[in-house]
């Protein structure tokens, strides 16, 4: 083969290799034009609202829902996690307390002695406990009856869990804290629960500098996937296979001229991060908290110092923005949970009697809305979508 021949081939074969890289890369680009896509109003989107309140009693009661640190839907079943009474309070689909978790909170040999972190299995509803400094799961099944306990890595700076399967459990493991002994930092870590050992990790997960977190809904399972979101400012969505435990890009936002610039957000703190989104974000998409069901993928995102949601059809790959003011009945609550008919958010009485729409309510609803008491626990309020919407 002569010198030209084999230049020649070499050219070819990076060719090729160029070309089976891309159709290997199945990442969709999603171009977001912020200044021209149509906007749309909570009636253009929904068809109507739902309201649950959730029984207020004294084995029930919420304390305050800025101690939340969890909503889940599972088998028609709401799990709220409150981290300041170490408890996972579960309730039936009309909003009837089932179980409180802390009936096991103690330091016998089936109780757990704190909750740091808790994920809800979505197969059969059971709940597991991190128990972060004694380096320990609990789990439990939906009546509160003790299953078994695991032993765990030292993972102080678990942010979100996840059961891939039976035996496999997700730690989402963010920024370290200060004077943090954790053996696993800014990486995500699947373990196996029977073989007690980290089956897999992947490390220096890219990290923002900023202190707090702008997604809620880390870890979501989406039909034969899991899908994955970083908890700090991120256009990429990814999926988890729970077989292989393979991570690769499913969806990245391309905002153009104005996608965040992670530099921007060094070393700000969570007590001022309010501010500066409002004063330093004015040229910047930051993203927040993203779901996804078969028909739409849904972000939430602030711009120009305005709180705003993305609606994506992925059949019709339209889209559509709703501005969403704060303090008005046009802001969409915060959003926590998706399925093929609702978006699901839980709210304060408070927030529920000044930010819900009656337009959107029936009569028994209205019915509801005006019996609620500002000690009450939160309502869940679930949004209908329209079935003509982006199509």
């Amino acid at each position: 083969m002569n010198k030209r021949t084999l230049i020649c081939t070499l050219i070819a074969l990076l060719m090729f290799a160029s070309c089976h890289e891309k159709q290997v890369d199945s990442t969709e680009i999603i171009e977001i034009d912020v200044m021209k896509a149509s906007r749309v109003k909570m009636k253009d989107i929904f068809s109507k609202i739902e309201l649950i309140p959730l029984e207020t009693s004294e084995n029930s009661l919420i304390e305050e829902s800025r101690s939340t640190i969890g909503f889940n839907k599972v088998n028609d079943r709401y799990y709220i996690g409150d981290r300041k009474q170490k408890n996972v309070i579960v309730f039936g689909a009309n909003g009837k307390h089932l179980y409180s978790s802390n009936q096991r909170l103690g330091r016998g040999p089936e109780e757990f002695p704190e909750l740091y972190r808790y994920l809800v299995r979505d197969d059969n509803g059971n709940i597991i406990i991190y128990a972060g400094f004694m380096s320990k799961l609990f789990e439990y099944d939906i009546d509160g009856n003790f299953i078994d306990k695991y032993n765990v890595p030292k993972l102080y700076t678990t942010n979100k869990m996840m059961a891939i399967s039976k035996d496999t459990i997700a730690f989402y493991c963010s920024t370290p804290r200060k004077n943090d002994n954790s053996i696993v930092q800014n990486a995500l870590v699947f373990y196996s629960l029977r073989g007690e050992k980290i089956i897999k990790k992947i490390d220096s997960i890219y990290q923002d500098g900023m202190a707090a977190q702008t997604n809620r809904n880390c870890f979501q399972r989406f039909n034969d996937s899991i899908s994955f979101n970083h908890n700090f400012p991120s256009n990429e969505i990814y999926r988890i296979d729970p077989n292989s435990l393979e991570v690769t890009c499913k969806y990245r936002l391309d905002f153009g001229e104005y996608n965040w610039n992670s530099d921007k957000g060094k070393k700000i703190g969570v007590n001022i991060i309010s501010k500066y989104i409002r004063e330093n974000c004015k040229n910047m998409v930051m993203v927040g908290t993203k779901l996804e069901n078969s028909e739409y993928l849904i972000v939430m995102y602030s711009f120009k110092g305005q709180s705003n949601v993305l609606f994506y059809n992925k059949k019709s790959k339209r889209i559509a923005i709703k501005e969403n003011p704060v303090r008005t009945k046009e802001l969409l609550l915060r959003l926590d949970y998706i399925d093929e008919e609702y978006i699901y958010g839980l709210c304060t009485p408070k927030g529920v009697r000044n930010l819900i729409s009656p337009d959107l309510l029936d009569d028994s609803l209205l019915a509801v809305l005006d019996s609620i008491k500002m000690s009450d626990n939160p309502i869940v309020v679930k949004y209908k979508f329209k079935k003509t919407f982006l199509k």
